[in-house]
């Protein structure tokens, strides 16, 4: 090797040492991300999405904050129809 080469090599292993601490966290992130591909849960049935999924947690919420058990109750089995659909509980 001559001695731009290691020169070039050294300086760049300078730079990737300096940076690291503010590079970290963002390879934190892009890999977290990349961890995340592929792993949703898609809803079973035909029509339904994550929307509607998100709009039952959130009635199920509001109505857990006034105290209706019934009402939560309600949401949980819709819920779970949405993530586990069984032919007797769909209607076509």
């Amino acid at each position: 090797m001559n001695a731009t080469a290691i020169q070039m090599c050294a300086a760049a292993a300078a730079v990737a040492f300096i940076a690291w601490p503010y590079a970290k966290p963002v390879v934190q992130k892009i890999r977290c991300w990349i961890g995340t591909i592929g792993t949703s849960t898609k809803p079973k049935i035909a029509g339904v999405t994550e929307r509607d999924m998100h709009v039952v947690l959130e009635l199920a919420a509001r109505l857990k904050s006034i105290g209706c058990t019934d009402g939560v109750s309600l949401c949980q089995e819709l819920l779970d129809v949405f993530l586990n659909p069984t032919k007797e509980k769909v209607a076509e």
